[in-house]
């Protein structure tokens, strides 16, 4: 389940100044950027590790602080700034993004990473949640799924292109050369977005009483629930991806660079493939997806 947002009730966008195409690739170029970043420790989690001189257990802990972060952070963000205009709220968000990532370029200890972190997640689910919200409101509802796919691609695109080519970079050129480039393209990005999006009309949200009561509500704690337990399933297992795959596995180094590119295919595959049967049924969609899913576990045990 996505937070409102102050697009949440925004109807559909027919005006002809509006270029759809070009503001959902500015979105899906945005979430990229975040979500490499989310990514990005675990490819490099040894790396960053040696340098501030912890065991690669406690490294971890950065993609963990990321994530509570993301879980609860995330939504009373999104709550307290539902009144705020949308293009101040993007400017905003990537404002406290790009910092965050310069600071973890620049961070000179653990306990500086970690604050660092934590600022950079602050923004996560807030800008998520406008985008995803905005991607709805550009299209006819019947191709809805379709379009949150088209803005989720960034998320896919991020584990096949932006973990493997960062590891790839930290590896060359040291870890915190991937933050900082990760910066300087989240800021060209964010120029260009905030050029298609301010065309688009802004709606106001409703109160935060009114936001909070969502949480009442049977559906969505369901919701709420069965997204923390399947992505909590993957976390568990990409977080260390790296050290099981070298350490453990024997894969070398550019072996595991192209197991992480190949995961990351998988992932976009799905992605589209969701979003296009989501149009059609998004029960019988979810069922699968969570079968599916479900069913490589034993596998995965096995092996």
């Amino acid at each position: 389940m996505v937070a409102e947002t102050p697009e949440t009730r925004t109807t559909s966008v027919t005006a002809p100044a509006i270029d759809r195409n070009a503001t959902i690739l500015w979105m899906l170029l945005a979430v990229f950027g975040v979500g490499t970043v989310e990514y990005l420790v675990a490819g490099v989690l040894q790396d960053i590790s040696g340098d501030v001189d912890v065991s690669v257990a406690t490294g971890g802990l950065l993609i963990t602080v990321y994530a509570v972060t993301v879980m609860i952070g995330g939504p009373l963000l999104t709550i307290a700034t539902v009144r705020v205009p949308r293009t101040p709220l993007i400017a905003a968000a990537m404002t406290v993004f790009i910092a965050g990532n310069i600071g973890t370029a620049l961070a000179p200890n653990f306990a500086t990473l970690v604050v660092f972190r934590i600022i950079t997640a602050l923004p996560h689910a807030t800008f998520f949640a406008l985008c995803l919200v905005l991607a709805t409101s550009l299209g006819e509802p019947e191709f809805q799924g379709r379009a949150i796919a088209r803005v989720s691609l960034g998320l896919n695109l991020a584990t096949v292109l932006g973990v493997p080519l960062g590891t790839l970079i930290g590896t060359e050129l040291g870890w915190r050369w991937e933050f900082a480039l990760v910066a300087l393209f989240q800021t060209a990005v964010t120029i260009g977005l905030i050029t298609v999006t301010r065309r688009v009309p802004s709606h106001s949200g409703g109160s935060i009483t009114s936001e909070l009561s969502v949480f009442t509500k049977a559906p969505v704690l369901w919701a709420l629930g069965l997204t923390a337990l399947s992505q909590a399933a993957l976390f568990v297992v990409f977080t260390y991806i790296t050290p099981l795959l070298h350490d453990h596995a024997g894969f070398s180094t550019g072996t595991v660079t192209v197991l992480l590119f190949v995961f990351g295919l998988g992932s976009v595959a799905g992605n589209q493939l969701g979003g296009y049967f989501a149009d059609k049924s998004i029960d019988r969609t979810l069922y699968f997806a969570l079968g599916a899913r479900g069913g490589t576990r034993p596998a995965g045990a096995a092996g």
